[in-house]
């Protein structure tokens, strides 16, 4: 994976392929009040990557501030993510905090990171198979 984004129909065609991760940026709040009207659905089998609580230096007085490398290794372990891993990252209002995490993949060394155009949005637009959110793995109350 060389580009910097990717297509619903390139990661359409690459869904078998061993080493892919797909991660979920979605962020349930926002300060410009964006609402999504797939708060409730994922990409099939994608990986919910919550930068806020996991991957940001709480103890910051700053909001999302990137961890340490020593926590984001053992982070995205605990997600099943390697270095040798493809990595395409996606959010629920399209190109909104998935840039975010792209950043922190590449600040972390990793090379084969790319972002889904369009996001969540575009890939149900295009007919592509989600799936129901656990509410308990996302934190939503509804």
């Amino acid at each position: 994976m060389q580009s910097l984004i990717v297509s619903a129909e390139w990661l359409q065609a690459q869904l078998q392929q061993l080493d892919l991760v797909i991660l979920d940026a979605s962020s349930q709040s926002n300060k410009a009040g964006l609402e999504t009207q797939f708060k409730h659905s994922r990409i099939k089998n994608a990986r919910y990557f919550d930068f806020k609580k996991e991957f940001s230096d709480t103890t910051s007085p700053y909001p999302n501030m990137l961890t340490s490398p020593e926590q984001f290794e053992q982070k995205c372990r605990a997600l099943g993510i390697q270095k040798s891993n493809q990595i395409v990252v996606y959010d629920n209002l399209g190109i909104h905090t998935s840039p975010r995490v792209w950043w922190m993949f590449k600040s972390m060394g990793h090379e084969a990171v790319a972002v889904l155009d369009g996001g969540l949005p575009y890939w149900i637009k295009q007919g592509y198979a989600v799936e129901a959110i656990q509410k308990e793995s996302y934190g939503l109350g509804d």
